[in-house]
């Protein structure tokens, strides 16, 4: 076979393929992967980024404002890799930023940082993260006041690069992972008391899981909260010493205070080992969404979600451009998943991404292809 003939060949291969496939790119601003349960639509491009928008790209930390449905954003790095300390709300209904500019006192800047929201009381919570060294300032914005208050004591841990998440069941919340000057990989599961009406309100303490299992110290991995089950599940990161991406996912079940590690039956059907990962758990239909973060390959753009019924994983890519260091945001009120700005990991370039994709997700497609796993 000829060398012409063998291309020809190759490209009908291809072409087949691609018509083959459910995955339809319609445009610039439009993804659709109906047949895997996913479609996206871009809502923002980031032209207003550092005008109307926020400047901050890369390492900014979300939460979810449920009373005043909007997003609280803090944070992160410009395209100059500046560290802001900017303050920022996002109006989904009418696709609207609003920076805070009226409060007396205002954090530091910061990056590897956590944001939170605590429902019950009707604030904003940021721990750690750094600008240099490793921090263990904790504030908290009041978002009826809209001010901040520094509410670090010495008892405060030093941790950057972690998770938590605020369990409404407990009223607190759940930190683990991450670093800090003396250890680069920190596996502690803390809690922060944050019942008002207890004894132990806004004390730290380290919480030491009943039983052998337990994950080992990462950092840059994600975590969310599911509710259904009163449990926190992690999934990815990084061993810094060791310079070792994972893919594990473990859940850690509070009623029980045990770890127990889920084990895919096949690598086929388990997402990548990575880090910088965004994440959201659609709490109607018990779906863990992740999106993206940096394999060992560089960035990536595929979508997987987490059945936390069955505790299995289903890959629903793919989606927007490849990024890390992004976030991401489930609005309770429509149902909407959103992926914001993130870092494309290009070398040589501080350039972020500012854009704002929403993420359509079928439950019904993503739960048969779930129960077809099962066959």
């Amino acid at each position: 076979m000829n060398r012409y003939l063998f291309y020809c060949l190759m490209l009908l291969v291809m072409m087949l393929f691609w018509g083959c496939s459910g995955s339809k790119k319609l445009s610039k601003d439009t993804i659709d992967d109906t047949d895997r349960g996913a479609s996206w639509v871009k809502v923002h491009d980031g032209s207003a980024a550092g005008k109307t928008a926020p400047a901050a790209g890369e390492d900014a930390e979300v939460a979810f404002d449920t009373k005043e449905k909007r997003l609280v954003y803090y944070g992160g790095k410009t395209d100059k890799d500046e560290t802001l300390n900017e303050t920022w709300f996002y109006y989904p209904a009418e696709k609207r930023w609003e920076q805070l500019t009226g409060s007396n006192l205002t954090p530091p800047a910061r990056e590897d940082h956590i944001l939170i929201y605590d429902t019950f009381r009707h604030k904003a919570i940021m721990h750690g993260g750094e600008d240099g060294d490793t921090s263990n300032e904790l504030w908290e914005l009041d978002l009826a006041t809209m001010q901040w208050t520094q509410m670090t004591n010495d008892d405060v841990p030093f941790i950057e690069d972690h998770t938590a998440f605020y369990a409404d069941a407990v009223k607190g919340a759940y930190f683990f992972g991450g670093q800090n000057e003396k250890d680069p990989r920190l596996d502690d599961l803390w809690f922060l008391n944050l019942d008002p009406d207890s004894p132990d309100f806004y004390k730290w303490n380290i919480v030491e899981p009943s039983g052998k299992k337990r994950p080992d110290g990462r950092i840059d991995h994600t975590m969310v909260y599911d509710g259904r089950k009163n449990r926190i599940l992690i999934y990815g990161g990084w061993d810094k010493e060791e310079d070792v991406f994972t893919n594990n996912t473990w859940a850690y079940k509070i009623d029980d205070n045990k770890w127990k590690r889920i084990t895919p039956k096949s690598k086929k059907f388990f997402p990548s080992d990575r880090r910088h990962v965004g994440s959201v758990l659609e709490p109607e239909n018990g779906l863990w969404i992740i999106f993206g973060g940096r394999g060992a390959g560089g960035p990536l753009n595929d979508i997987w979600a987490f059945d936390t019924e069955k505790d299995l994983w289903i890959n629903a890519t793919p989606g927007p451009s490849p990024r890390m260091d992004h976030n991401m945001f489930y609005n309770p009120f429509t149902g909407e998943i959103n992926v914001v700005a993130g870092d494309e990991g290009k070398r040589y370039s501080d350039e972020k991404l500012h854009d704002m994709w929403k993420l359509n997700i079928d439950p019904d497609q993503i739960k048969s292809m779930v129960d077809e796993k099962k066959k």
